[in-house]
């Protein structure tokens, strides 16, 4: 996430290290319970948080979202080595 203002990096921080993924996780789940078609990668998609608006590209979105899961993944894996 290089090239981001101040702001938008604090506001980031604030939202925690799988703020993306939940938002992804979210919009799959909106848009399946509603028949509505994913969104093109060039499509911005906007969430309406508390703090405001939150836009993005959808193809930005999913890249975030997944290295948040897969390091997610990693901080939580309670499998000992050898046990998977």
């Amino acid at each position: 996430m290089q090239n981001i203002d101040k702001e938008t990096n604090e506001f980031l921080l604030r939202q925690g290290p799988t703020f993306h993924m939940t938002l992804f996780h979210h919009h799959q789940i909106t848009c399946k319970a509603n028949n509505i078609a994913e969104p093109a990668d060039d499509e911005l998609v906007t969430f309406e948080l508390a703090e405001g608006e939150y836009s993005i590209f959808y193809k930005k979105l999913k890249e975030f979202a997944s290295a948040e899961q897969e390091k997610f993944i990693e901080e939580n894996d309670t499998n000992p080595e050898g046990m998977e």
